[in-house]
């Protein structure tokens, strides 16, 4: 079940990417169409009367894409950045045995998934009670889960930044009353 939710999250990401990159180079080229327009989806010519309507259709494209995004990569599902914020704080990691061995495998699997080692540097712990203790994480495994979350933040952000640079290219200004 968790990796067929990872590969939806993923389909997600990349369309929510797609769509904000798309919306971002719209705002930024000043990409203009005549009027009127005409565009060959799927082989079909179709006349485009109103060229300056896609733009807003690109912009609610993008408000989608980052709704669905944040709904299923973080409302509805338990992020890359909150297991890390559970495993630094000694939260319950959701782990159901009354093996100790098993609970200690199982916890050293999901540590190691959230805090990668590199090099001859290991994330160390104490696997104990319902979470991890005596965490101690090297500073390249940080780095790196730090660029992870970034990734993991790019679909919400590159849509947020394209959104605000279109309404501020196209002349529409958000400002405070």
């Amino acid at each position: 079940m968790a990796d067929d939710t990872d590969q939806e999250i993923g389909k997600l990401r990349r369309f929510a990417l797609a769509v904000g990159l798309v919306l971002f180079t719209v705002a930024i080229a000043g990409v203009e169409l005549d009027s009127p327009a005409t565009i060959h989806p799927l082989g079909i010519p179709l006349h485009v009367k109103r060229p300056d309507v896609l733009g807003i259709g690109l912009c609610l494209a993008s408000v989608y894409a980052l709704t669905r995004y944040w709904l299923y990569g973080f409302v509805l599902t338990i992020s890359p950045i909150q297991w890390r914020r559970r495993i630094r704080h000694g939260k319950d990691l959701g782990i159901r045995t009354d093996s100790p061995a098993l609970y200690g495998r199982e916890t050293a699997r999901i540590v190691g998934r959230y805090y990668r080692s590199l090099g001859k540097q290991h994330t160390t712990f104490k696997a104990g009670g319902s979470g991890v203790q005596e965490l101690s994480i090297p500073l390249s495994a940080r780095l790196v889960a730090g660029l992870e979350n970034l990734d993991y933040l790019a679909p919400a952000l590159v849509n947020i930044i394209a959104l605000l640079t279109y309404l501020t290219y196209a002349g529409i200004s958000v400002r405070a009353p």
